[in-house]
C-alpha cells in the first residue's frame, strides 16, 4: 500500500523502539506490593501517560503522592535499559527520511529525558521536533500531542502520517486528522480497518512527483 504524505510522526515505545521488557518490569514493581493485576494494568497503560495510569490505580492518592510515585518509576526506568532496541527497520527508515529531508517528529507519552536516553542507547537520530509528556496537559488518546507536532513542523496534521502501536495513540492520531499506520498487534477498536505493519523492514520511502510530498510504501 502506498501513502502520500508531507511529514512523518513517530510514537516511541513499541513503534520506533522496543522497550517492552523494561516497561513491563517497571509496572510489575508497582503492581506486586499493591496486589494489582499486571496484565490489566498493562492493557490500560499502553500508549498513555504514566500519570494517567497512576491516577487510575491510585484513586485515593494526593497530587503529591502521585508525583512522588511517578518520579520513583522514572528514576528506575532511566537506569533499566536491558533489552531496549530499535524496532527492526527503523534505523534504515530514519536514515532515508533524514537523507531526503522529510519533516518528522517524535510524539511520545514518555518524558524527554527518558526518550533521549532511549534514542541514545539505540543510536537513533534525535528529531528536531519532539513532543514529550511535559509538552501536553492531556495525553493520548487526546489529539493535542499530534496537533502540537504538526504545528511545530508547520504542516497540517491532515498531511502527516502517524506510526503508532497502541489504541490510545492511534485514536489520538485519527482525532488529529492524520493518516495512521498501525505497528504490531494491537487490534483494539481504533486500529480496525487501518493499514498495519509488523515492523519497518519492508517500509520504503521515496519522493513523490508532487514537490514537498513523499511516497511511503507499507
Amino acid at each position: 500500500m502506498q501513502i502520500l504524505t508531507r511529514a512523518l510522526l513517530f510514537d516511541m515505545d513499541g513503534t520506533a523502539i522496543n522497550s517492552n521488557p523494561v516497561v513491563e518490569a517497571m509496572w510489575q514493581r508497582f503492581c506486586e506490593p499493591r496486589g494489582i493485576d499486571l496484565k490489566e494494568l498493562l492493557k490500560f497503560s499502553h500508549g498513555r501517560l504514566a500519570k494517567a495510569t497512576l491516577e487510575k490505580y491510585m484513586p485515593e492518592a494526593t497530587e503529591e503522592e502521585l508525583l512522588h510515585q511517578e518520579h520513583e518509576l522514572l528514576q528506575w526506568e532511566k537506569t533499566a535499559n536491558e533489552g531496549v532496541s530499535p524496532i527492526p527497520g527503523v534505523p534504515e527508515v530514519l536514515a532515508r527520511v533524514e537523507q531526503l529531508g522529510i519533516p518528522w517528529a517524535l510524539v511520545t507519552s514518555a518524558v524527554e529525558i527518558l526518550a533521549r536516553t532511549r534514542f541514545q542507547i539505540t543510536g537513533l537520530p534525535w528529531p528536531k521536533v519532539a513532543v514529550t509528556a511535559e509538552r501536553v496537559e492531556l495525553g493520548k488518546p487526546d489529539p493535542a500531542c499530534y496537533l502540537a507536532a504538526a504545528k511545530e513542523l508547520r504542516i497540517p496534521a491532515s498531511q502527516c502520517l502517524v506510526f503508532e502501536d497502541a489504541g490510545p495513540g492511534v485514536a489520538a492520531g485519527l482525532a488529529a486528522g492524520a493518516q495512521v499506520v498501525v505497528v504490531g498487534h494491537d487490534y483494539s477498536e481504533p486500529t480496525r480497518g487501518l493499514p498495519r505493519i509488523e515492523d519497518f523492514h519492508h517500509v520504503r520511502v521515496n519522493p513523490a512527483t508532487r514537490q514537498g510530498w513523499f511516497e511511503i510504501d507499507v
